[in-house]
C-alpha cells in the first residue's frame, strides 16, 4: 500500500458535530497489528477546513474524506487490514459534545443525550493498493 487512503461515510447522527477518528493496522500472519495511517477530523470541518458546516441531527450525510498522512508499506503476504472507526472522546484531547457551539467553550454540561450514530452500508474506505512490479 502506498498513497493516501480515503472514502465515504453515509450516516445519521442525533448531534450537530462529531469528531472521528479512522485507523488502519497491518494484521500479520504471526498476529502482530502495525498502524499504518491515521486520520482524524472533525465532521464540520471535513472537505473544506477554513469553514465549518455543522450536521443538521436527524438527516442523512455523505461525508467524503481523504487522508492527509501518506503511508508507504510492504504488506506480508498473508496479512489483513484492519481498520477501526471511531468517535474522539479520549480525556486526553478536546471533546465535541455536537452543540454546535465553539468546542473550546462546550462543557459536559452542554451534552445533552449520548451520541448516536445510524450507520449506512454505503460507507466505504478506498485503499492505496498496488501490486508489486
Amino acid at each position: 500500500m502506498s498513497g493516501l487512503f480515503s472514502g465515504h461515510l453515509d450516516f445519521v447522527a442525533n448531534k450537530k458535530d462529531f469528531d472521528f477518528e479512522i485507523d488502519l493496522y497491518e494484521l500479520t500472519p504471526s498476529g502482530h497489528y502495525v498502524q499504518l495511517a491515521p486520520f482524524w477530523t472533525r465532521a464540520s470541518y471535513n472537505g473544506h477546513p477554513s469553514e465549518r458546516r455543522l450536521l443538521t441531527p436527524g438527516a442523512r450525510v455523505r461525508l467524503d474524506f481523504k487522508s492527509i498522512r501518506l503511508m508507504s508499506r510492504q504488506l506480508q503476504a498473508g496479512s489483513r487490514v484492519v481498520l477501526v472507526l471511531s468517535v474522539i472522546k479520549a480525556p486526553d484531547r478536546q471533546i465535541n459534545y455536537g452543540t454546535g457551539k465553539d468546542v473550546s467553550d462546550e462543557t459536559i454540561r452542554d451534552a445533552g443525550a449520548p451520541l448516536e450514530i445510524k450507520w449506512y452500508g454505503e460507507s466505504y474506505v478506498d485503499l492505496p493498493v498496488g501490486t508489486k512490479g
